[in-house]
């Protein structure tokens, strides 16, 4: 479930609304298990039954920007939403509030991603609770931060949209874990996830999808040191045990070197935890590439015939900014440079680059 803010609603000859406001998606798990998800959800003509709207399985995994707009939320979402219970495991079913939802802040200001129940929050972050406009005081009671910053029109009762945040140093700490564990969370300062460290990836429902086919999946410990002590840097490969012919290796970086390492295998999801003390991590055992993920096209770069003639001596846009990149990070460059007393490149700021060339080409 995502929380998103409405575009602010223009040419109706009135100020903008005082109170922004928010809406509800919803959207569907993409975790194949074996299946070849897509067809065999086609072959079934499986649906997910909205308020008695039906809609394409097969779309929603195979889209990510498909979403079901919720109207009238509530926090009871099991009588409103039906999963048919074999494909459960591979999309996720509905799971209910206990009067309240809480979202993460990744889209900045215009809202976030619905944690699950059981979650943790961490203190030093914004999060954003949706609940009944009463239990503001509460909220504001616990919180160091406790600020409203809009709604969620609704026939039933409109609900309130309350940015949270509690302190490192907070002397309300204990209030704030108390009315999360009420509501089915809980408080910590320390994030035990293991860090996927590469290659870049994408987390979706708490399953990293690597973004590059061929590449190892490598965590480093959450308890590496901030001191002049580097992590070790031999990375160890626990043994899987499963059934497929040519699995994506795990490496872990930073961890005790024989420390119990247990495994789960799911279809193409691997559970793995790194010892008895870290909660479990789940990665995308196949070489493959996240479902419903599209490419971008490739840039549009100017051919021989549409370059500037010598009398223009100015770079392209787009090569000026590759060629900068490169002097940035060559430092070798710059002895050169200075050897021959010409400006050197290395330490200069890309921002500062970047508005250099924006500027030679406005």
């Amino acid at each position: 479930m995502f929380l998103r803010k409405d575009r602010d609603r223009a040419g109706s000859g009135h100020h903008a609304q005082s109170t922004p406001t928010f809406h509800l998606e919803i959207s569907v798990r993409r975790r194949s298990l074996g299946h070849d998800l897509i067809s065999e959800l086609r072959k079934d003509r499986a649906t997910l039954t909205v308020d008695g709207i039906s809609h394409n399985l097969a779309d929603l995994v195979s889209d990510r920007k498909y979403t079901i707009h919720l109207e009238n939320p509530s926090f009871g979402l099991r009588a409103r939403i039906s999963v048919p219970e074999q494909w459960q495991r591979n999309v996720g079913s509905p799971e209910d509030g206990e009067q309240a939802f809480i979202f993460t802040s990744e889209f900045g200001p215009n809202g976030g991603r619905r944690l699950s129940y059981g979650a943790s929050l961490h203190a030093g972050f914004d999060y954003y609770v949706v609940a009944r406009p009463s239990i503001l005081r509460a909220l504001q009671s616990c919180f160091d931060i406790a600020i409203p910053i809009g709604e969620i029109n609704s026939s039933r009762s409109n609900l309130l949209v309350v940015r949270i945040v509690t302190l490192w140093n907070s002397p309300n700490r204990t209030q704030a874990d108390f009315w999360l564990a009420d509501h089915g969370f809980r408080l910590t300062s320390l994030d035990l996830d293991p860090v996927p460290i590469w290659p870049p990836q994408l987390r979706s429902n708490g399953i990293d999808e690597p973004l590059f086919s061929n590449s190892q999946q490598i965590y480093q410990t959450p308890f590496a040191s901030r001191n002049e002590n580097p992590v070790h840097d031999d990375i160890d490969f626990p043994r899987l045990n499963c059934d497929h012919l040519n699995p994506r290796r795990v490496g872990l970086l930073g961890f005790a070197p024989h420390g119990r390492v247990r495994s789960q295998i799911e279809g193409e999801c691997c559970f793995l935890r790194a010892n008895r003390h870290l909660p479990w991590s789940a990665y995308v055992l196949s070489h493959t590439y996240p479902e419903g993920l599209m490419l971008a096209d490739a840039p549009h770069l100017p051919s021989s015939d549409e370059q500037p003639h010598a009398s223009s001596t100015a770079l392209m846009p787009e090569l000026a900014i590759k060629q900068t990149q490169c002097q940035i990070l060559n430092k070798h460059l710059d002895i050169e440079q200075r050897r021959l007393e010409q400006p050197q490149h290395h330490g200069i700021p890309l921002s500062v680059s970047l508005a250099r060339i924006r500027s030679t080409y406005r």
